[in-house]
């Protein structure tokens, strides 16, 4: 069985290779780059100022003016991290490993003056970490990923760059383990962008639990196999971790587009037949068939919210076949109120189909039917996927493009040079 201290051991006895480091800077990239374009939402323009006000510190997120403290800026950073479901994510832990982790060292990197190689350090523990856990840590039905496992990275990270001993990260682990949180699945069938907050607990969580043990506070034995047990409701013993020696870091996914992962697969699927139907043709039908694990957590439909739109596989589709794109403004009021897209996503049927999800991987089959013709795509791997990866041109591209409009092209470009290519 591989434990946690072996884990810990492995990463800090072993340097990582280059390809992992490179990749952990993309992440930071990312993370940043959906932070500061999720920042722009009139919500987190209140959260800013509210911050400002009531919280003050001398941190300044980049995108922003406010002046905030550093246990605020981890917090904000992770909401508007998520709030164009746009950010990284890893399959097989189910969710998105580097968010709160990212914005824990951010935000206490800010502080403490580290410089990018500690935090690129920080990141990859946390990332190894919070994603094997993952990986054991499944939720429960009618939860969501987003406040549980992930604070167990940030602990793990911020530890790391206040350069404690991995007994004390371990320690950190467990004092995040002792409240890890029970989050909902709720907020997303209402429409509640509250969801959003889930991340930044898991930011603030991980920093503070990293604070008590450099405090000296003294931590139970195994309190993540009791979180396991209580928290998650397992009557049985945890799983063993992810062997060491294999970077997981390397699997996670960057997004190309807005929406939740699972919503990707059909939408790339209505992108390969919108590049050959015939134009203004009117659709009769259209079936998307996908795994079961989309079905649970996408079946929304006639979403009226954005965050309602960004988990729905029908919206996701008709999007897609009405813009070409899936960027954040598929999701926003305005595309809410295209009838086009509307029309389209009304007549979409969805069904399950266990063989589309076989051996873990995911697919879909989309079915069009115009003037009793039907044109079918199918599609079993995405931009983002291990066979498909995001190259470093297109994360970079990707950061431009959702960063310019606040930072202006030179500090966009700047700050890829500082995060991707500076000691």
């Amino acid at each position: 069985m591989t434990s946690i201290n072996e884990v810990l051991d492995w990463l800090t006895t072993t340097q990582s290779p280059e390809n992992v480091r490179q990749r952990a800077r993309l992440l930071i990239l990312d993370c940043l780059g959906c932070m500061v374009a999720g920042s722009r939402a009139p919500e987190l323009k209140r959260l800013a100022s509210i911050q400002a006000k009531l919280d003050p510190g001398p941190i300044v997120l980049p995108g922003t003016d406010e002046t905030v403290s550093m246990s605020a800026a981890a917090y904000r950073f992770a909401v508007a991290a998520c709030r164009d479901e746009a950010c990284e994510g890893l399959a097989t832990a189910h969710g998105r490993p580097g968010v709160a982790t990212v914005a824990a060292i951010w935000s206490l990197g800010s502080q403490m003056g580290a410089t990018m190689t500690q935090m690129t350090d920080a990141l990859i523990t946390g990332y190894e970490v919070g994603s094997r856990l993952g990986e054991v840590m499944r939720i429960k039905k009618g939860m969501h990923v987003d406040g549980t496992f992930t604070c167990l990275g940030a602990a793990a990270a911020a530890a790391k760059l206040l350069q404690l001993k991995p007994i004390e990260i371990n320690a950190a682990i467990q004092i995040a383990a002792m409240q890890m949180p029970s989050t909902l699945y709720l907020p997303i069938k209402e429409g509640a962008d509250s969801r959003n907050t889930y991340l930044g607990h898991a930011a603030s969580l991980g920093l503070q639990s990293a604070f008590a043990v450099k405090a000296g506070m003294i931590t139970p034995r195994d309190a993540l196999s009791e979180a396991y047990r209580i928290t998650l409701g397992y009557d049985q013993q945890m799983p063993s971790l992810r062997p060491i020696n294999h970077w997981l870091i390397l699997d996670g996914y960057f997004k190309p587009w807005a929406s939740v992962r699972h919503v990707h697969y059909g939408a790339a699927a209505a992108l390969e037949l919108r590049k050959s139907l015939p134009e203004n043709l009117k659709l009769e039908a259209i079936q998307l068939s996908i795994y079961e694990e989309a079905m649970v957590y996408c079946a929304n439909r006639d979403p009226h919210t954005t965050i309602q739109a960004q988990f729905s596989l029908t919206w996701g589709v008709a999007a897609m076949l009405v813009l070409g794109d899936l960027a954040p403004e598929a999701f926003s009021a305005e595309a809410l109120s295209n009838q086009k897209i509307r029309d389209i996503e009304s007549i979409i049927s969805v069904k399950s189909d266990p063989a589309l999800g076989k051996d873990g991987i995911r697919s879909a089959i989309l079915n069009l039917t115009i003037e009793n013709k039907t044109y079918q795509a199918f599609v079993d791997r995405v931009i983002g996927d291990p066979g498909l990866p995001m190259t470093s041109n297109q994360v970079i591209a990707k950061f431009l493009r959702y960063s310019i409009p606040s930072l202006g092209e030179k500090a966009a470009h700047d700050w890829v040079t500082k995060i991707v290519h500076s000691s």
